[in-house]
This record gives structure tokens, sequence and C-alpha cells, in this order.
């Protein structure tokens, strides 16, 4: 591969569709450098080009950043509703109805706990979103059977569980 003349966003996209490692590629971008002018220029200053090296590994790092960041992002309300309804109808075998029910409340309830979540965090906003859980639990106390809601609140204790589990080994590491 000949020298390389382009400008720094061209040299992400070599890097992103090289299947050669950034290791044996930096050098070639940054053989040449190609300024706003049509005129390539040969770099000869060691401060600029380990300027240059340094602003492109800050480049990829926060590319790599970005995306991870985005597999991190919250589910919308509707989402999350849904996901809930559809393991209660496969746990607990709502029944048409109820499951119109259950969605209808679990929807209310997370566009409730998005509100809450978005205040500034403290005392209130906790004892916000702990209401938020016991209006939810009580709405859907009334529209499962007894059977359904006992298995409904061992989910939500196993899920805590699971949570506090993950949150130490967090705070361990």
């Amino acid at each position: 591969m000949g020298p390389i003349t382009i400008s720094g966003l061209n040299a992400l996209k070599t890097l992103q569709k090289s299947n050669e490692m950034p290791s044996q590629i930096l050098p070639q971008i940054f053989r040449r450098f190609k300024p706003i002018s049509s005129s390539p220029v040969l770099i000869t200053n060691e401060r600029l080009m380990n300027k240059l090296k340094f602003f492109a590994l800050a480049i990829l790092l926060t590319t790599g950043s970005a995306v991870s960041a985005q597999q991190g992002q919250r589910r919308t309300p509707e989402q999350r509703a849904d996901k809930q309804t559809s393991w209660m109808e496969n746990n607990l075998q709502l029944t048409r109805e109820q499951s119109k029910k259950v969605y209808d409340i679990l929807l209310y309830y997370a566009r409730e706990q998005d509100y809450a979540r978005s205040e500034a965090p403290g005392p209130q906003q906790k004892a916000d979103k702990k209401g938020v859980r016991k209006g939810r639990d009580q709405e859907l106390q009334e529209v499962l059977t007894p059977d359904q809601y006992s298995r409904y609140q061992a989910h939500v204790q196993q899920m805590k569980e699971r949570n506090r589990e993950r949150r130490s080994g967090i705070q361990g590491f």
C-alpha cells in the first residue's frame, strides 16, 4: 500500500474499512497529510507528527466509547411495558383481558418512573420512585389473581437480588 494523503475524517474511514491493524496503517496515514489546500505537505516536524498521532488515537477511542454508550441506552416506556407484559403472559398465564390491563398499567407507571428519574437525584427522587413502584404493585394486585400476584412478587424479589449481586460485584471491582 503506497503513501496515503487523506484528511482526518477520511483517516477514520480508512481504518474502519482496512483489514490491517491500526498499528500497521497509522504510520502510512501519517506519512503524508493533505491539508485543506490541494497540495500534500510532507510532515517533517516530529512534534506535529506526535500531536497528529495523539489526535487520531483520541478520535479512535472516542468513537469506540460512543458505540458502547449507544449499546447501553435505556428502553422506552413502551418497550419496557411490552417486555414486562410478554413475560407476565408467558409466566403467569394472563388472559387477554388481564394482558390489556396489565400493559396499560405498566406503560403508565413506566412513564411515571421516567419522569421521577428525570428529577434531580436525591431523597425526593428516591421517594417518588418508591411511590411509583407501590402504585404499580397495588394496581397489578387488583388485576392479577392471588396466585399470579405471588409469582409476580417472587420474580420481583429475584430481580432485586440479581441487581444487588451485580452492584456489589461492580463495587468490589
